[in-house]
């Protein structure tokens, strides 16, 4: 256990927590927990910011302040970024923006009754771990925001739509009864919530909207929420048979991240970036207030540079704007016409090509 004046750093089983101790007691505290997310072709190493919290008998004394300063300070060396799902117009003053929009669908039971269960299905069973786990992967490997879930951390059962929630799952079986897909529904029996549909064919897709229309009828509903993107593969399916959806883009709360090593997360990302960069172009220098990396076209593909390289574009970016760069959450046009930014001839179009908009988005069961 690592001590820093009264701030202590307490190793757990997927994390560490952080906290302030005043007479051998928690008064204010936080976790990190310890996760990789996918951004294409990469995976970043992210520390995810849950459970912060204050004694009420404790509160108005800055102790959660201290308490988040002090793990940021403490994430910088080791993580590429730091996340958490944030209240208004409080983490930003730590260098968090917001990078994840919300989304949500409504699924009439009028419109998705008519469809047909043309697979069978059955409950999960801890058993499905491994093939729940694989098909995930299939379907969200290379994506943006969603989380590699092949550690222990993750329990399919623990989490749907959001914290507290737990999941009811439905395996979507092909012809030989083997899983091909499923459904993950919050598991009450007031609403019909849908947090994940994963599966690669239309069949899957079709069965599911028959298991949510059971589902809306079995407890009473007219409708089913659905919190997936538009662009979700089952969502677009879902046109033919119509939706509302909507998606709101937050300012300064949900979710949020900054970015803690610039170095180390360019080094993760070249993978992702070396194949966005334009031929012909050999690179771009990044200075940023919490220091300056460059990404240099090598004969073995994209490298991280520390110094100034001749030839290198030069890009001013503060890390609060940066961040929304490499998740594709802010276009480069938009951002470079804030003050604080600066882009030498011929920077912001290797920029748009490295950082085009994308639609970044964590599923429910991976939030914190």
């Amino acid at each position: 256990m690592e001590e820093v004046g009264r701030i202590v750093f307490e190793p757990e089983q997927h994390g560490t927590r952080v906290a302030y101790v005043e007479d051998g007691k928690h008064i204010s505290d936080l976790q990190v927990y310890d996760r990789w997310m996918w951004l294409g072709a990469a995976r970043l190493h992210v520390g995810c910011i849950g459970g912060v919290g204050t004694s009420e008998r404790s509160r108005n004394r800055g102790l959660a302040r201290r308490v988040l300063s002090d793990a940021v300070e403490w994430m910088a060396t080791r993580y590429d970024l730091s996340m958490l799902f944030g209240i208004p117009d409080f983490y930003s003053r730590f260098g968090f923006s917001t990078c994840i929009p919300e989304h949500r669908v409504s699924l009439s039971l009028r419109d998705i009754e008519c469809a047909r269960m043309l697979l069978p299905s059955r409950p999960y069973v801890p058993e499905d771990r491994p093939r729940l786990l694989e098909l995930h992967a299939k379907r969200f490997a290379g994506s943006v925001g969603a989380f590699d879930r092949t550690g222990s951390w993750f329990d399919p059962q623990r989490r749907s739509s959001g914290y507290g929630r737990r999941a009811a799952i439905r395996l979507i079986l092909d012809g030989h009864g083997r899983p091909c897909g499923y459904l993950t529904l919050d598991d009450t029996p007031q609403q019909a919530t849908v947090s994940e549909v994963v599966g690669r064919t239309p069949e899957v897709y079709e069965t599911a909207l028959a298991l949510v229309a059971e589902a809306v009828r079995g407890r009473g509903q007219g409708s089913a929420d659905v919190h997936l993107p538009h662009d979700d593969p089952f969502v677009i399916y879902s046109r033919r048979f119509a939706f509302c959806g909507t998606t709101q883009y937050l300012r300064e709360r949900g979710g949020m991240m900054r970015v803690c090593d610039l170095r180390s997360t360019l080094g993760h990302l070249t993978p992702e970036l070396d194949r966005r960069l334009p031929e012909g172009a050999s690179g771009l220098y990044l200075e940023t207030d919490i220091g300056a990396a460059g990404l240099r076209r090598g004969s073995r593909g994209l490298e991280v540079v520390d110094e100034p390289v001749g030839g290198l574009p030069r890009l001013t970016v503060p890390q609060r704007l940066l961040v929304t760069l490499l998740v594709g959450y802010r276009a480069v046009a938009e951002v470079l016409s804030d003050p604080a930014c600066h882009a030498d001839p011929g920077a912001q179009e290797v920029a748009e090509a490295l950082f085009p908009l994308r639609s970044p988005f964590v599923p429910g069961p991976d939030r914190f």
